[in-house]
């Protein structure tokens, strides 16, 4: 665990999270609850949904370190970072739509640059090409665009040190 900001801090993840992880994922998935079926199907499929989510970062980043993010002591975000390279990864972002526009996310990222910065690491992410909002914030927080595909660009911020 490690304070950010004043009343905000990131702590390791436990299975007591599930439910803050289950609604916050929902409320990333604006796209499925328009398809044209039932509640409970839309519920099921996002319940699918997340769980490959959360396995594909588990497989693909294994070392990976898997936060939340508290903002005077209740759960807003999460967060999945890893550290165990040269080049750091973050590999997921999300914060509750209630929480969004805060500064939250943004005082995260200065938090994991300063980290990065005593370490003389540098960050790398991918963001989706109709994620707007999180492509400002990476670009403000000084994240440059990098290689591209159909999906996604990959961004790297690297210590001024």
């Amino acid at each position: 665990m490690f304070t950010v900001a004043e009343h905000l801090r990131l702590r390791n993840s436990h299975e007591g999270d599930a439910p803050f992880r289950r609604a916050l994922y929902a409320a990333t998935r604006d796209d499925l609850r328009q398809l044209p079926m039932s509640p409970q199907f839309i519920d099921n499929l996002i319940s699918m949904q997340q769980k490959i989510h959360e396995d594909g970062q588990r497989n693909a980043f294994p070392r990976a370190q898997h936060w939340i993010v508290e903002y005077h002591d209740e759960a807003v975000g999460r967060v999945v970072f890893d550290m165990s390279g040269a080049e750091w990864r973050l590999v997921d972002i999300a914060i509750a739509p209630a929480a969004r526009r805060q500064g939250v996310a943004g005082a995260v990222l200065r938090a994991l640059q300063r980290r990065a910065a005593g370490q003389r690491a540098a960050i790398s992410l991918a963001v989706a090409h109709g994620n707007d909002g999180a492509r400002r914030l990476y670009a403000a927080a000084g994240f440059q665009p990098q290689v591209s595909d159909a999906l996604r660009q990959q961004m790297l911020w690297q210590c001024p040190c």
